[in-house]
Protein backbone atom coordinates (compact mmCIF):
# COMPACT_ATOMS: atom_id res chain seq x y z
CA UNK A 1 0.00 0.00 0.00
CA UNK A 2 1.16 3.50 -1.12
CA UNK A 3 -0.10 7.08 0.25
CA UNK A 4 -1.30 9.55 -2.82
CA UNK A 5 -2.74 12.65 -3.29
CA UNK A 6 -5.53 12.99 -6.24
CA UNK A 7 -5.74 15.83 -7.74
CA UNK A 8 -7.17 17.92 -10.65
CA UNK A 9 -4.78 17.59 -13.77
CA UNK A 10 -5.83 21.37 -14.56
CA UNK A 11 -6.14 23.21 -11.33
CA UNK A 12 -4.04 21.41 -8.88
CA UNK A 13 -6.87 21.40 -6.70
CA UNK A 14 -6.77 18.73 -3.90
CA UNK A 15 -9.38 15.85 -4.13
CA UNK A 16 -8.54 13.56 -1.42
CA UNK A 17 -5.93 10.93 -0.58
CA UNK A 18 -5.50 7.38 0.85
CA UNK A 19 -3.54 4.48 0.07
CA UNK A 20 -3.62 2.01 -2.53
CA UNK A 21 -1.90 -0.78 -3.97
CA UNK A 22 -1.51 0.93 -6.91
CA UNK A 23 -2.30 4.34 -6.50
CA UNK A 24 -1.09 5.26 -10.25
CA UNK A 25 -4.50 3.21 -11.04
CA UNK A 26 -6.70 5.63 -9.83
CA UNK A 27 -5.36 7.89 -12.68
CA UNK A 28 -7.84 9.54 -15.42
CA UNK A 29 -8.33 12.66 -17.88
CA UNK A 30 -10.05 14.44 -14.33
CA UNK A 31 -7.62 13.13 -11.80
CA UNK A 32 -3.90 13.07 -11.32
CA UNK A 33 -2.11 11.06 -8.69
CA UNK A 34 0.75 12.08 -6.48
CA UNK A 35 2.21 9.11 -4.96
CA UNK A 36 4.17 8.91 -1.72
CA UNK A 37 2.15 11.08 0.54
CA UNK A 38 -1.13 12.00 1.65
CA UNK A 39 -2.40 15.76 1.67
CA UNK A 40 -5.46 17.91 2.65
CA UNK A 41 -6.37 20.99 1.64
CA UNK A 42 -4.54 22.81 -0.98
CA UNK A 43 -3.10 22.50 -4.39
CA UNK A 44 -0.21 20.14 -6.38
CA UNK A 45 2.06 22.17 -8.99
CA UNK A 46 4.91 20.65 -10.80
CA UNK A 47 5.10 17.64 -8.46
CA UNK A 48 4.52 20.02 -5.36
CA UNK A 49 1.97 20.48 -3.03
CA UNK A 50 0.95 23.78 -1.85
CA UNK A 51 -1.16 24.44 1.39
CA UNK A 52 -4.18 26.55 1.26
CA UNK A 53 -4.17 29.38 3.10
CA UNK A 54 -5.97 30.87 5.34
CA UNK A 55 -9.11 31.91 4.05
CA UNK A 56 -9.66 35.76 4.46
CA UNK A 57 -13.18 36.11 5.45
CA UNK A 58 -16.48 34.44 5.28
CA UNK A 59 -16.75 35.61 1.96
CA UNK A 60 -14.08 34.94 0.05
CA UNK A 61 -13.76 31.96 -2.43
CA UNK A 62 -10.35 30.62 -3.76
CA UNK A 63 -9.56 30.61 -7.10
CA UNK A 64 -7.86 27.36 -8.50
CA UNK A 65 -6.42 28.65 -11.49
CA UNK A 66 -4.51 31.93 -10.04
CA UNK A 67 -4.36 30.08 -6.71
CA UNK A 68 -5.16 33.10 -4.47
CA UNK A 69 -8.43 33.93 -2.56
CA UNK A 70 -10.52 36.24 -4.09
CA UNK A 71 -14.08 38.23 -2.51
CA UNK A 72 -16.26 38.24 -5.59
CA UNK A 73 -18.70 40.61 -3.95
CA UNK A 74 -19.66 43.65 -5.94
CA UNK A 75 -19.08 47.11 -5.18
CA UNK A 76 -22.40 47.24 -4.45
CA UNK A 77 -22.61 44.08 -2.27
CA UNK A 78 -19.39 46.03 -0.03
CA UNK A 79 -21.67 49.21 0.29
CA UNK A 80 -24.50 46.54 1.26
CA UNK A 81 -22.29 44.87 4.02
CA UNK A 82 -20.64 48.11 5.57
CA UNK A 83 -24.42 49.96 5.92
CA UNK A 84 -25.49 46.76 8.29
CA UNK A 85 -22.02 46.83 10.10
CA UNK A 86 -22.86 50.78 10.60
CA UNK A 87 -26.43 50.58 11.19
CA UNK A 88 -25.55 47.42 14.21
CA UNK A 89 -22.39 50.01 15.54
CA UNK A 90 -25.44 52.90 15.51
CA UNK A 91 -28.02 50.37 17.54
CA UNK A 92 -24.87 49.95 19.95
CA UNK A 93 -24.36 53.53 20.40
CA UNK A 94 -28.21 54.49 21.29
CA UNK A 95 -27.67 51.23 23.55
CA UNK A 96 -24.52 52.78 25.29
CA UNK A 97 -24.71 53.98 28.62
CA UNK A 98 -26.71 56.96 28.70
CA UNK A 99 -23.91 59.52 30.37
CA UNK A 100 -25.67 62.57 32.29
CA UNK A 101 -24.87 64.82 35.01
CA UNK A 102 -27.17 62.88 37.07
CA UNK A 103 -25.33 59.87 36.95
CA UNK A 104 -24.84 56.92 34.54
CA UNK A 105 -28.42 55.36 33.17
CA UNK A 106 -29.23 52.03 30.60
CA UNK A 107 -29.87 53.07 27.47
CA UNK A 108 -31.62 49.74 25.72
CA UNK A 109 -35.09 49.78 24.03
CA UNK A 110 -36.90 48.99 27.33
CA UNK A 111 -34.78 51.15 29.36
CA UNK A 112 -35.42 54.22 26.87
CA UNK A 113 -39.07 53.49 26.64
CA UNK A 114 -39.03 53.58 30.78
CA UNK A 115 -37.12 57.07 30.68
CA UNK A 116 -39.68 58.56 28.38
CA UNK A 117 -42.44 57.03 30.27
CA UNK A 118 -40.85 59.14 33.46
CA UNK A 119 -40.08 62.62 31.82
CA UNK A 120 -44.08 62.23 30.42
CA UNK A 121 -45.21 61.50 34.28
CA UNK A 122 -42.82 64.20 35.30
CA UNK A 123 -44.24 66.86 32.89
CA UNK A 124 -47.47 65.84 33.75
CA UNK A 125 -47.16 65.61 37.23
CA UNK A 126 -45.55 69.35 37.01
CA UNK A 127 -48.82 70.98 34.70
CA UNK A 128 -50.91 69.81 37.68
CA UNK A 129 -48.74 71.69 40.01
CA UNK A 130 -47.76 68.61 41.88
CA UNK A 131 -44.39 67.90 43.25
CA UNK A 132 -42.56 65.85 41.60
CA UNK A 133 -39.88 63.23 43.18
CA UNK A 134 -39.21 60.19 40.82
CA UNK A 135 -37.17 57.49 41.75
CA UNK A 136 -34.96 56.03 39.13
CA UNK A 137 -32.38 53.25 39.17
CA UNK A 138 -28.98 54.19 37.31
CA UNK A 139 -26.99 51.66 35.93
CA UNK A 140 -25.10 50.80 39.06
CA UNK A 141 -28.11 49.96 40.34
CA UNK A 142 -28.30 52.98 42.43
CA UNK A 143 -30.90 54.85 42.92
CA UNK A 144 -31.39 58.58 41.83
CA UNK A 145 -34.57 61.38 43.03
CA UNK A 146 -35.37 63.46 40.57
CA UNK A 147 -37.12 65.86 40.35
CA UNK A 148 -39.08 67.40 37.44
CA UNK A 149 -36.39 69.28 35.86
CA UNK A 150 -33.65 66.78 36.48
CA UNK A 151 -35.98 63.89 35.01
CA UNK A 152 -36.31 65.99 31.79
CA UNK A 153 -33.13 66.33 31.62
CA UNK A 154 -32.20 63.04 31.81
CA UNK A 155 -34.44 63.06 28.73
CA UNK A 156 -33.20 65.60 26.76
CA UNK A 157 -29.91 63.84 27.05
CA UNK A 158 -31.12 60.59 25.99
CA UNK A 159 -32.55 62.63 22.79
CA UNK A 160 -29.38 64.04 22.23
CA UNK A 161 -27.52 60.51 22.19
CA UNK A 162 -29.99 59.35 19.78
CA UNK A 163 -30.05 62.28 17.41
CA UNK A 164 -26.49 62.06 17.13
CA UNK A 165 -25.98 58.32 16.77
CA UNK A 166 -28.72 58.90 13.67
CA UNK A 167 -26.99 61.85 12.56
CA UNK A 168 -23.17 60.29 12.45
CA UNK A 169 -25.06 57.37 10.71
CA UNK A 170 -26.74 59.21 7.91
CA UNK A 171 -22.90 61.16 7.08
CA UNK A 172 -21.60 57.40 7.04
CA UNK A 173 -24.12 56.26 4.60
CA UNK A 174 -23.41 59.19 2.60
CA UNK A 175 -19.72 58.29 2.09
CA UNK A 176 -20.45 54.90 1.64
CA UNK A 177 -22.83 55.81 -1.04
CA UNK A 178 -20.09 58.13 -2.38
CA UNK A 179 -17.59 55.81 -2.89
CA UNK A 180 -16.09 54.33 -5.88
CA UNK A 181 -13.88 51.74 -4.67
CA UNK A 182 -14.51 48.50 -2.48
CA UNK A 183 -11.03 50.21 -0.30
CA UNK A 184 -13.12 53.32 0.08
CA UNK A 185 -15.96 51.56 1.66
CA UNK A 186 -13.77 49.71 4.09
CA UNK A 187 -12.17 53.22 4.64
CA UNK A 188 -16.02 54.13 6.27
CA UNK A 189 -15.93 53.23 9.82
CA UNK A 190 -17.80 54.50 13.03
CA UNK A 191 -16.13 56.90 15.47
CA UNK A 192 -14.17 55.06 18.51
Amino acid sequence: MSYFTAYDPTTGQVFYGGTAADPAALASSEVSILEGAQHGDGWISAGQFYALPAQPSENHTFDWVAKQWVDPRTLQDHKDAKWEEIKAARTGAIDAPLVTSLGTFDSGPADRTNITDAVLMAQTLAAMGETVSIEFTRADNTVATLNAAQMVEVGLTLGAKVQAAYATARTLRAEIEAATTVAQVQDVAWPA
